[in-house]
């Protein structure tokens, strides 16, 4: 009977511990990979913006326009933190302007002329800036450090190392 008093007394409490490592766990794991796939998602994302202005940067270049490629990259900067202003503090969506053009209209210049909205404006021109910026020079040593392993590599293969 010693063995069964034993039980009675641990059965419950092994419930509660179950329970508290079973939060404990799944805190854990919220804590650990929301940020992840968040950083996932947002890095994709600047990557994403990288590459449609480094084509558009190619495309300007190839027309022999070259010297319009800084002043095109921060025009569409500014239009991208005027874009995300109105779409995240605004909250206007993408099809406002076709069904209630004169509101959206309305609703935009109300915005615009909000005394806050040029300093938020700046504070997503500079985080766009920036995250191209970071973005392209990750981009740039990854592909620059990738040709240099298929050097290697080559050199390796054909025994010129």
């Amino acid at each position: 009977m010693a063995g069964m008093d034993v039980l009675e007394r641990v059965g419950p409490n092994m419930i509660d511990v179950v329970r508290r490592d079973f939060f404990w766990m799944a805190w854990n794991t919220v804590l650990a990979w929301v940020p992840v796939v968040y950083a996932v998602f947002l890095g994709s994302g600047f990557l994403a913006y990288y590459l449609a202005l480094a084509a558009m940067r190619r495309y300007l270049e190839d027309r022999g326009l070259g010297r319009w490629c800084v002043p095109v990259t921060l025009g569409l900067h500014l239009l991208c933190a005027v874009g995300v202003f109105l779409g995240r503090w605004v909250r206007l969506n993408s099809w406002e302007p076709v069904v209630e053009p004169v509101d959206t209209f309305e609703r935009t210049l109300l915005a615009l002329t909000w005394s806050w909205a040029p300093v938020l404006i700046a504070a997503v021109f500079v985080a766009t800036a920036v995250g191209h910026f970071v973005t392209g020079a990750v981009v740039e040593a990854a592909v620059a450090s990738g040709r240099r392993g298929i050097g290697l590599v080559r050199a390796t293969v054909s025994g010129t190392a």
